[in-house]
């Protein structure tokens, strides 16, 4: 079987998770997280996690990796910069195409069984 790909076809853990702080500029830096983003990896870790967790990890991901973003930066650095946001910035465009093909997946599963 063939994935295709269909825009918007995961649910929206992405939107889940409302940072409270924006990205830093400098892509080499960390991305802020908080106490909830913390309990979260380690529930998964763990093997313990919630749905809730679970999707707050995703969130948290996406948003650190830049998904969302640009990965041009300007300034002495910029080409750098920037070939390292586009470097973080692909993991989570495979992670999103895996998860898209899974979804995509399940549904033709689902109309098969019909």
């Amino acid at each position: 079987m063939t994935a295709k790909r269909v825009h918007g076809a995961l649910p929206g853990w992405v939107e889940k998770r409302t940072p409270t702080t924006g990205l830093p500029a400098d892509p080499a830096l960390p991305a802020p997280f908080d106490d909830a983003d913390q309990r979260a990896f380690k529930a998964m870790r763990d093997g313990e996690a919630t749905p809730d967790q679970q999707q707050r990890v995703l969130g948290w991901l996406f948003f650190a990796s830049g998904y969302r973003g640009q990965t041009y930066r300007s300034g002495p650095h910029g080409g750098r910069d920037s070939d390292f946001a586009a470097g973080k910035r692909q993991l989570s465009i495979q992670i999103y195409d895996m998860l898209e093909w899974a979804v995509r997946s399940s549904a033709d599963d689902e109309q098969g069984a019909r």
